[in-house]
């Protein structure tokens, strides 16, 4: 599940039971598998509550792998870094998400 003002209205109970990523903030909206990223800053500023307790708080409870893809130097304390490939989509995690 992405984000922006095309979910407002959507039916977020669809999603329950299925299997789902949530890219950035989609994860304030449904319980995620996976919640990824492609900005660095974006874990940093839940942490710092850029985004409110709420926000926060239902992160931290979150089971979902959180996942960032940056360069290959990135770390932050559980959030897996997938490196950026270079080129075309890879199609292996081992080799990087374009």
């Amino acid at each position: 599940m992405g984000g922006g003002a095309s979910l407002k209205y959507f039916n977020w109970e669809l999603l329950r039971g299925e299997k789902v990523i949530a890219v950035n903030r989609a994860y304030e909206k449904v319980d995620a598998d996976i919640i990824i990223s492609m900005d660095s800053n974006f874990y940093r500023w839940i942490y710092l509550g850029k985004f409110g307790l709420e926000a926060l708080e239902r992160f931290r409870r979150s089971e979902a792998l959180k996942i960032l893809v940056a360069r290959a130097d990135y770390r932050m304390e559980g959030i897996e870094t997938v490196p950026r490939a270079a080129g075309l989509l890879s199609l292996s995690l081992q080799s990087g998400i374009a």
